[in-house]
């Protein structure tokens, strides 16, 4: 009959220990879950920056395209008629912006759309449901030396317009008493933060809410612009 050595049944001083303990394995999930916490917002951040980039981008080749189509047309900017008040609105009554401006200086596949929030609201895919109408860009067509707005056409040499006007900005608008449109506020209580906009001298930046002022006021829509510099 063979021996049993009884000191080989007790483990080894020293032996390597395999896998975790569940107290180390929870200990190693909270540390990843802090990293990914202090990570998120500098990510969010991130990418709230990247997008204020393109959209100020394409509101200054909207303030250009506008440029370009005064120098072919007698200093005149993209028509609009009286009483189409809504901001937003880039076709009427005997005027499309479809056809007389977007395709031949910003390019076919051109929209207005926001970059920020708002688009979740009104993304570019349904178009076709606001009838090439309702955008989430404003368009500022107005008269310096008659102090009025949505004159049929703004003339560059007569109104003698100056670069502290803008042109363009984000729809921003409070439909009543409670909602809001515009880049960071989609339909809530909240005001947005700011706009971006593009004025007539081709610059375009992100303006702060504290730098802008209530434009005009049709029906319950409340539409605010970037004040003059």
């Amino acid at each position: 009959m063979p021996s049993i050595d009884p000191l080989a049944q007790l483990p080894r001083q020293g032996a390597a220990r395999s896998g975790f303990t569940l107290v180390e394995l929870l200990v190693v999930i909270s540390l990843i879950a802090m990293l990914i916490s202090m990570l998120l917002p500098s990510l969010g951040k991130s990418k709230e920056r990247a997008r204020m980039v393109q959209e100020v981008s394409n509101m200054r080749q909207l303030m250009i395209a506008s440029s370009n189509y005064a120098l072919e047309n007698k200093s005149y900017y993209p028509y609009r008629v009286p009483g189409e008040y809504m901001l937003h609105q880039v076709r009427g009554s005997g005027w499309d912006l479809n056809k007389s401006f977007f395709p031949r200086y910003l390019g076919e596949r051109w929209n207005a759309f926001c970059l920020g929030n708002l688009q979740q609201l009104r993304p570019p895919e349904i178009w076709t449901q606001y009838k090439d109408q309702y955008v989430t860009s404003q368009y500022f067509n107005f008269s310096v030396k008659n102090g009025t707005w949505f004159v049929p056409i703004v003339s560059l040499e007569k109104d003698n317009v100056s670069g502290k006007h803008a042109m363009w900005s984000d729809l921003t608008t409070k439909k009543d008493s409670n909602n809001w449109l515009g880049h960071d506020a989609q339909e809530t209580p909240v005001s947005p933060t700011g706009q971006v906009a593009s004025r007539i001298d081709g610059s375009a930046a992100w303006i702060p809410w504290a730098d802008m002022e209530l434009m005009i006021r049709v029906s319950n829509h409340d539409f605010y612009r970037p004040k003059e510099r």
